[in-house]
């Protein structure tokens, strides 16, 4: 094990790609701990009530970062208070 170490100490990139092979293992592993099984089933299998809060044919958000033309944000506005941090505008 010494040997391998003493070798691999020459080769900055085989440094690099083994830090980021136990990395990747070790955010597998936190997931498969952290995140209940069932759970994990049923956002995988993305029934309606996951899919029902974007519409089907929306872009992701993260469009914007790439373009110049920005597309709509999703707004979630509550029944409770349906003024609250909403700016109104005339239609034109």
């Amino acid at each position: 094990m010494k040997r391998f170490f003493t070798n691999i100490k020459q080769f900055p990139s085989a440094i690099i790609g083994l830090v980021l092979v136990l990395f990747l293992v070790a955010i597998s592993i936190y997931t498969v701990i952290a995140i209940p099984y069932d759970e994990a089933i049923r956002e995988w299998r993305g029934g309606e009530e996951i899919r029902s809060a974007a519409p089907k044919n929306a872009r992701p958000l993260y469009v914007n970062w790439f373009t110049t033309k920005k597309i709509s944000q999703t707004i979630e506005l509550s029944t409770e208070n349906p003024d609250d941090n909403v700016e109104k505008s005339p239609k034109r």
